[in-house]
């Protein structure tokens, strides 16, 4: 499922489940410090793969954790974790045509390439 569809999925349970009292908080977390990123597409850990994310980009999970809970217990519809990523929203909202510029510019993918499964 694609970033846009569960963004739409938390919007429409969001509305669905209010009257109940329930709420959807929607999560980015943006680049966390574990090992996923050693992990192949069948789960399989190789230490030997080195992490491709800057460093400088990366949150810990503690820190991850301790802004999801926060942001569930303040019932909050959509919680972004790193400050890269905020910056991101905030020009994504309120200048669309420079973030298009940047991703042309800099040649930056939108999207990854998902790895081939092995058999």
């Amino acid at each position: 499922m694609s970033k846009f569809a569960i963004r739409a999925l938390c919007e429409s349970l969001s509305q669905e489940l209010a009257p109940h009292g329930v709420s959807v908080t929607h999560i980015c977390p943006g680049y966390v410090a574990t090992e996923i990123r050693q992990l192949d597409n069948q789960g399989i850990w190789h230490s030997d793969w080195q992490d491709p994310i800057s460093p400088r980009l990366l949150i810990s999970a503690d820190q991850t954790a301790k802004q999801i809970v926060k942001a569930i217990s303040r019932r909050q519809r959509e919680q972004v974790i790193t400050n890269y990523g905020k910056l991101i929203v905030l020009i994504k909202r309120h200048m669309p045509w420079l973030l298009s510029w940047l991703i042309s510019k800099f040649q930056i993918k939108v999207a990854a390439k998902p790895s081939p499964i092995k058999h």
